[in-house]
């Protein structure tokens, strides 16, 4: 979902409306399903490792933090 926002955000800000290089629904699934078990590893393992983490709920809000060091 949020993939596909990001695509209708950059395509309003065309001046023309034409908007080559952005993915339709079609790619975005399949985009989302190639990498999503990728990301899920990452998810699983880089809070462990990373300076910040950030935990965002469904509507993008910051709702916790979490700084090493």
């Amino acid at each position: 979902q949020w993939r596909w926002e990001l695509e209708l955000a950059i395509a309003a800000h065309r001046p023309t409306g034409d908007a080559p290089g952005l993915l339709d629904v079609d790619e975005i699934d399949f985009f989302v399903q190639h990498y999503e078990r990728i990301t899920r590893g990452m998810m699983a393992a880089l809070p462990d490792q990373a300076d910040l983490t950030i935990q965002l709920d469904e509507h993008r809000r910051v709702v916790g933090s979490f700084a090493r060091g």
